[in-house]
């Protein structure tokens, strides 16, 4: 059983999240800017992942309702920031050039990565955590779908 939940440690995490997310949607947009469907498409993923970032970032500055848990929370914590760093995803970023398929490949990944995020991060946080975790968690469960059908009609191409 785990401890109290760091409420400011999951909207770090969650925040560096959804940034990385708007700049993988946002790079995305612009390396497939002369197709249209697909520049809007990334465009309105990176627009809703600005957004879930701001949320977290009000919900840390907000007074919380969580103690921080004295022996450093919950350790998968940890794990996720690595997996979610910056300069990973900036290396990861480089394989755009390599074609739509394997950016979408890539997507998918890292909305699968969020999706245990949340679903871990969630399970059992309690008021406005609680609340934002779930509504966001479907967000990026539609997210996963989207990249799913994309790479079935690119596969169908």
């Amino acid at each position: 059983m785990r401890g109290p939940l760091d409420v400011g440690r999951i909207c770090r995490i969650a925040t560096g999240i959804e940034q990385n997310g708007e700049r993988l949607y946002r790079a995305l947009s612009e390396a497939f800017a002369s197709q249209e469907d697909l520049k809007e498409l990334f465009a309105r993923l990176a627009d809703e992942e600005l957004a879930h970032a701001n949320d977290f970032k009000r919900l840390a500055g907000a007074e919380s309702e969580c103690p921080a848990d004295p022996d450093g929370g919950f350790s998968v914590l940890d794990a996720y920031a690595r997996i979610f760093s910056r300069f990973r995803l900036s290396d990861e970023l480089a394989m755009i050039g390599e074609g739509i398929g394997r950016a979408v490949d890539f997507a998918i990944r890292r909305e699968m990565d969020s999706i245990f995020f949340y679903s871990e991060a969630g399970a059992g946080a309690p008021g406005p955590l609680g609340a934002i975790l779930a509504r966001i968690l479907e967000e990026e469960r539609r997210h996963f779908r989207e990249m799913n059908e994309l790479r079935s009609r690119l596969s169908e191409d």
